[in-house]
């Protein structure tokens, strides 16, 4: 998927795939998430929010399931390469169900 650099004081880069609704998230520290069954409404409104770290905390954190992805291609971003913090193994870790990415439990029923 092909990501494209935002302005934020929280996130780097998004890409979105429409087909399997998935949100990709590059965050300023580094860690990429993918957030699974993202409608297309809601990456539309991310993308044209004035603040797009509120966004995500408000109607996306915790609202739909993710799971951490470790990238190595650093071209995937338009216009930009990754800093090495973004380098890692191309290794996928999905969660045990109820938690996000192991950092917190899943509260989807806050967002619906």
């Amino acid at each position: 998927m092909k990501l494209t650099v935002v302005e934020s004081s929280m996130i780097h880069a998004v890409g979105y795939d429409a087909k399997t609704r998935e949100l990709e998230v590059v965050f300023n520290s580094g860690r990429t998430y993918v957030y699974e069954g993202v409608p297309p409404k809601i990456y539309k409104e991310l993308m044209a929010a004035g603040s797009k770290g509120q966004y995500m905390r408000a109607e996306i954190i915790d609202c739909y399931p993710c799971h951490e992805l470790r990238v190595m291609n650093s071209d995937r971003v338009a216009g930009e390469a990754y800093p090495q913090a973004f380098i890692a193994s191309l290794v996928s870790t999905r969660p045990q169900a109820g938690f996000d990415a192991g950092i917190n439990p899943i509260h989807a029923g806050d967002c619906v």
